[in-house]
């Protein structure tokens, strides 16, 4: 499975000419949306956030902040500059709040890297979470399955290592996967998985209570 790196370097919102070309030049790339619509900000994927906040119309300021405040700032840095002017905006991690614009010109290139390498563990991450429930799926359906099958059904060609480390991730997990030796392959516990959701049906919760 193969996951999307963001679709920009960076984004600038409320930036002037100046400034965006500022941007551009400091990390090297033409690969910059500037945009005046604060949903571009949240809609499209980018390394960088790079916001005049100055500019932002108070409803503007409350879709951020309400945004940023439910999901957090995942891969992207978001950067913030100018006075706040009352506006609502968050404090969460990942957001860095400077002064002005002069003060973050020389620190994009850092900050553009450290995004990167977020990204990069990120996508790493989900594709690992991914390639498990790939895993996770084919023990399911094809009780005994062997470690070889299951590697010739991955896109990755991943070796029977590989294959065999993400079946351990499994199990730390809870998943009562076991290995028959006699038939040389993996198999569920009663053919039921818990990150499927699986263990819970026909399960009674409220039994016991009052």
């Amino acid at each position: 499975m193969e996951i999307r790196r963001p679709q920009f370097d960076a984004i600038t919102l409320h930036l002037t000419r100046e400034e965006v070309a500022g941007v551009r030049a400091a990390i090297k790339s033409e690969n910059i949306l500037d945009t005046d619509y604060a949903t571009d900000a949240i809609a499209i994927s980018s390394y960088l956030v790079i916001v005049n906040r100055e500019k932002l119309s108070v409803d503007a300021a409350a879709m951020l902040a309400d945004f940023w405040n439910q999901v957090g700032v995942l891969e992207e840095n978001v950067i913030l500059f100018g006075k706040e002017q009352g506006k609502n905006l968050p404090d969460v991690p990942g957001v860095k709040i400077y002064e002005n614009y002069e003060s973050i010109r020389t620190k994009l290139p850092y900050i553009l890297l450290d995004s990167k390498r977020k990204s990069k563990q990120s996508r790493e991450w989900s594709r690992m979470i991914a390639d498990c429930l790939i895993i996770l799926r084919l023990i399911r359906d094809n009780p005994y399955i062997s470690t070889k099958r299951i590697e010739e059904n991955m896109d990755f060609g991943y070796s029977s290592r590989t294959i065999q480390r993400y079946i351990n991730t499994l199990r730390m997990s809870g998943e009562w996967i076991n290995y028959d030796p006699v038939k040389r392959g993996w198999y569920l516990i009663e053919n039921k998985s818990l990150l499927l959701g699986e263990l819970w049906v026909g399960l009674d919760l409220t039994e016991g209570e009052d």
